[in-house]
């Protein structure tokens, strides 16, 4: 099938991420484009190499504890240097725990030999019955496709509230195995309501997600406020389950 033609069935399949499993970890490989590039500071998105790195731990979670899904719990993400459209990056994942518990993995992102973010991911085993099964997504493969002529965040159909509020709908593009809204994607949506609030020069670099639920409901409407300085909260709330707070984010700014 020419690649042209091949038909989207997840945002996720369009960041031109290509991947091969090994017995130990997985290799991944991407390029930077414009359109997952902010406006505001020039280079990718932080939620960008956030989604890159819960797919791939994800997958190959799953691979481990299918039937039973693993959902993330927490990703900390620090970024090294800024990533301009272009760039070729290098990615280099593994497990480094799995337990009853939790399963725990780390993501290394390099470009030009140089190591440029890292990224840790927790996920445990989600408790519901209904969470099971397996993924539409193909994952641990290269992923080939049309890519979008649109950024990122109209590709989502973002809706601007006000400053610092942004919602997102729930659709068969964006959500994950447990039927919320795709981890990666939420810390996009986060990341977009906190970028709203900078000043100029100033960017988001380093990110703290804590996931304390999916938003299954939604809309999913993520709430920005500065707390500190250098330091923008994000809530995500699910606004079909009562307003109930899904995901707490916080970035640290800076300038490149």
């Amino acid at each position: 099938m020419n690649e042209e033609t091949i038909e989207q069935k997840h945002v996720v399949t369009e960041f031109d991420l290509s991947s091969t499993p090994y017995e130990d970890h997985t290799h991944g490989e991407t390029v930077i484009h414009e359109y997952l590039s902010s406006k505001q500071s020039g280079g990718s998105y932080v939620s960008l190499l956030l989604t890159h790195a819960d797919v791939l731990i994800g997958s190959y979670a799953f691979n481990k504890t299918q039937p039973k899904v693993p959902v993330t719990v927490d990703m900390t993400h620090r970024q090294l240097a800024k990533l301009v459209p272009g760039t070729h990056v290098s990615i280099d994942s593994r497990i480094l725990r799995i337990g009853n518990a939790a399963i725990v993995g780390e993501v290394i992102f390099s470009a030009n030999d140089t190591v440029v973010a890292t990224t840790h991911v927790t996920f445990s085993l989600s408790p519901r019955p209904q969470d099971s099964g397996s993924i539409d997504m193909p994952l641990g493969v290269t992923r080939h496709g049309q890519k979008p002529i649109m950024d990122l965040h109209e590709r989502l159909a973002l809706r601007v509230i006000e400053l610092g509020v942004v919602e997102v709908d729930l659709t068969a593009e964006t959500i994950n195995a447990s039927k919320g809204l795709q981890g990666g994607l939420t810390a996009f949506t986060a990341e977009y309501a906190a970028e709203s609030l900078l000043r100029p020069g100033e960017h988001l670099i380093d990110c703290d997600i804590r996931y304390l639920s999916g938003v299954r409901a939604g809309p999913g409407q993520a709430r920005a406020r500065r707390i500190a300085p250098n330091l923008i909260r994000v809530e995500v709330i699910d606004l079909g389950k009562d307003d109930r707070v899904c995901v707490i984010t916080t970035f640290r700014t800076g300038a490149w």
